[in-house]
């Protein structure tokens, strides 16, 4: 009853939203960014206006993120043709970015609660940071997506791309406040979303200035988790039937459950030592608290669209630290930049574990063993500390050469803790004098941890040097040439301890241990380069047509296994090398039609070699890191501005997007043929903008209407892989009315998901109900359903 009064009441706000979002004449945001070519973009590390960057880049200003209710990274993918986003929720979303540009991927993003030590194939940027977290987009000047290797200026992980967010500095002209707070409701959830942030600029004086940014969100869930295991304080399992020792497990059910709540604070300071000399120091940090996972079973009886069967809350939480100085100083003839930085991160969460344990046939062997509440639960803590130093020298002035040159240096530290648990089995075999019931007494006696079927305890160390450089030469007023290059050399030390408990001393390297301890210990050195190559050519006064020749590549590395004892690995597993892309790009952009089209083209090629997979080992089933061999990718993109009237604009995008191995390969884990499309990557992705902007009344009226469609896509290479299935395409609707009443005071009605689509986003392979017909381990995640709300700002 309270599901059908709720969606009653939320309909008849939905349809008043959506009258007052497209009962217009036309629709979307205002004139003002018709002026995009006064865009200034720092992608090539230099300001440069956005129409005059010689390769495919997009930017979203922070008007056009407020306007279109722009908040995160699933909306922001809506927005901007050929950036493929796995919208994973909020719980999965730090364990993988879900970033695809370019169909360049080998990985089903979800699934795995694992840390990985692969690069992914975008990079991700705040200011000058390298870095990748679950980003919150609040007093961000922009957003940059840079299509197609980047690796020159960029580095490691921007294979098929890199996307940059620039925040707002500390203003030393004018005292800034805002206060900005929205209020939405999701169909089938309990409760509100709610978003609330602060924004304070303060000048100290003429030539400094401190910006404060702090908010508090809270996203209410909408997955019911109908089917969780019920245990006591001291994690055992309750049985349904305390009388009977072989009873299954109690259940309970959670509504609402994968619920989020976010903190963030971003403290600056700005000092402009001279006309020459400014400094920029900054310190943010964010809390994350999640709840479940964001998927529901749809193909199981108990299950539903919005329903989850997982046995146990697999909760998450995130601490995340950034520090940074930037210091830039004028010398005449060039601009000298030093970026530092320092990450922290701390995670830990639950996952249930159970159904990669029975899907390899553990079930009725050694794991369960005839104990009847069969539940794995996976505690997994990843802490990870990072520091970057970049300084680069670029040039100044008009000259027929420019040119930029730097020097780049990291180190990451990395330390794991992955545990599972098999809760009640321990007591169970000891009451029961089980098959484990010795070797269990063995380890209480040792003081080990309880019900510990498994755990992996891995530190690694990687460290990153670099130079780099490109020269430009302006040959005419029409013709420009640019080369660079960059040169590194990277090192990386693993080191993994694991224990399997029950095994004892059979399963420890020196064969004594009765922990059950093994494993590896392995370090590396890479020294490499890689090139690039451009030139662009001024067709007219309003069309440049380029081309770019271009490297990426994400480093390479070692796996800490063993290669001696039990579950001793060959030794050419042990290491892995870099993977590069080589593409070549040829498009244009400008104007046409008197300039009320503006347009980009792209069309590309790129060669993958030696693809970094992630797999299993064959003797002992590690997740380790490996070779394959060649993929590629090719397509075109499409993106135009038509602007119908002073008020009225659309905007559309088109990415077609090939992307297959060319070659077989086979691992223990994976094996691909010539010809298997990458997954995760969408064919064909469209999006379409309708933008109106009035005065009404001397009120400043703006209207978005957005859509995008995302293609279906594969999860794995073959049908043979384990994780392998289809993932069907969707669409999504959104629209906004941003209403700016005076200087002060903008009201922001919005709409997400009009047409209140089930989207799937991934989905697990049908392989996990190999042994289990009910299917109860097969589930997708989904997409936020429809959500409409209320957004006000008051600024001064």
């Amino acid at each position: 009853m309270k599901v059908k009064t709720k969606k009653q009441n939320l309909n008849l706000l939905a349809k008043s939203i959506i009258l007052a979002c497209i009962g217009v004449p036309a629709l979307a945001v205002s004139a003002e960014e018709d002026e995009i070519e006064k865009i200034v973009v720092t992608s090539t590390k230099r300001a440069t206006s956005i129409m005059q960057v010689p390769y495919n880049v997009s930017a979203t200003s922070a008007e056009a993120l407020e306007k279109k209710g722009i908040v995160d990274f699933s909306k922001l993918a809506q927005s901007v043709p050929g950036l493929a986003y796995t919208d994973t929720g909020g719980r999965d979303s730090g364990i993988n970015s879900g970033l695809i540009i370019r169909g360049l991927n080998t990985s089903s993003s979800g699934f795995t609660d694992l840390a990985t030590v692969a690069a992914p194939t975008v990079s991700v940027y705040v200011d000058e940071t390298p870095l990748f977290y679950n980003v919150i987009l609040k007093d961000i000047e922009r957003v940059e997506v840079l299509r197609g290797p980047q690796g020159t200026l960029y580095g490691s992980g921007s294979l098929g791309g890199t996307l940059r967010y620039i925040s707002k500095k500390p203003n030393v002209d004018e005292t800034e406040f805002e206060f900005h707070s929205r209020g939405s409701q999701t169909d089938g959830a309990g409760g509100i979303n709610s978003d609330t942030h602060l924004v304070l600029n303060l000048p100290l004086n003429d030539d400094m200035a401190v910006r404060a940014v702090g908010g508090y969100i809270k996203r209410a869930g909408f997955i019911d988790a109908n089917r969780l295991f019920a245990y006591d304080d001291n994690n055992q399992p309750i049985a349904a039937d305390p009388s009977d020792p072989n009873s299954p497990n109690k259940e309970y059910a959670v509504k609402d459950s994968n619920d989020e709540t976010i903190k963030h604070l971003k403290l600056s300071w700005r000092w402009f030592i001279n006309d020459d000399v400014n400094i920029t120091a900054s310190h943010q940090i964010q809390r994350d608290e999640f709840g479940d996972r964001q998927v529901a079973n749809d193909q199981h009886s108990d299950g539903g669209d919005y329903i989850s069967l997982q046995r146990i809350r697999e909760n998450s939480a995130r601490e995340l630290s950034l520090s940074s100085l930037e210091v830039e100083a004028d010398l005449g003839f060039a601009t000298l930049t030093s970026a530092t930085s320092h990450f922290e991160s701390e995670s830990d969460l639950s996952g249930d574990q159970s159904a990669e344990y029975y899907n390899k046939g553990y079930w009725a062997d050694y794991y369960y063993n005839g104990f009847p509440r069969e539940s794995i639960i996976g505690q997994y803590d990843k802490d990870v500390e990072t520091f970057s130093q970049e300084v680069r020298l670029s040039s100044n002035g008009n000259e027929a050469f420019s040119w930029i040159v730097g020097a780049f240096y990291s180190k990451q530290e990395l330390d794991v803790s992955n545990e599972d648990f098999h809760r009640g089995f321990y007591n169970w075999h000891d009451d029961n004098n089980g098959y484990f019931a010795e070797q269990v007494r063995l380890l209480n006696d040792l003081g080990e941890k309880n019900d510990l079927f498994y755990a992996s305890y891995q530190q690694v160390e990687a460290t990153d040097k670099a130079l780099f450089g490109e020269l430009s030469y302006q040959i005419n007023e029409k013709w420009q040439v640019t080369g660079g290059a960059r040169f590194f050399r990277t090192t990386f030390a693993n080191s993994i301890e694991n224990r399997s408990p029950l095994f004892g001393a059979w399963n420890s390297d020196d064969g004594v241990d009765p922990r059950g301890v093994y494993g590896g210990d392995n370090s590396s050195a890479i020294s490499d380069h890689i090139f690039k190559l451009n030139t662009s050519y001024d067709v007219s006064d309003d069309v440049m047509a380029y081309v770019t020749l271009a490297e990426g590549f994400r480093n390479g590395g070692s796996n800490g296994i063993p290669t001696s004892g039990p579950w001793g690995e060959p030794e050419a597993l042990v290491d892995y090398t870099n993977d590069t892309a080589l593409s070549l790009e040829i498009g244009a952009k400008g104007y046409a039609l008197d300039r009320k089209l503006r347009f980009n083209v792209a069309a590309y090629r790129i060669d993958w070699d030696d693809v970094i997979l992630t797999t299993s080992s064959p003797n002992g089933g590690f997740t380790i890191l490996t070779n394959g061999k060649t993929a590629s990718s090719q397509g075109i993109e499409l993106e135009g501005h038509f602007t119908i009237t002073d008020d009225f604009s659309v905007t559309a995008g088109y990415a077609y997007t090939d992307a297959t191995l060319t070659a077989d390969f086979s691992t223990d884990g994976i094996n691909g043929i010539d010809g298997d499309k990458l997954p995760g990557v969408p064919e064909n992705m469209m999006t379409l903008a309708l933008n109106y902007f009035q005065y009404i009344n001397d009120i400043e009226v703006s209207y978005h209407l957005n859509g995008s469609f995302t293609d279906k896509v594969t999860t794995a290479f073959s049908t043979d892989t384990e994780n392998f299935t289809h993932v069907d395409s969707y669409s999504m609707l959104n629209a906004s009315v941003f209403i700016k009443l005076n200087d002060n005071l903008s009201i922001n009605i919005f709409a997400d998901n009009i047409t209140n689509e089930r989207a799937p986003t991934n989905t697990r392979g049908g392989k996990f109900a190999t042994l289990d017909p009910t299917k109860r381990d097969l589930y997708s995640y989904v997409a936020r359903p429809f959500t409409v709300g209320l957004g006000f700002k008051y600024s001064y």
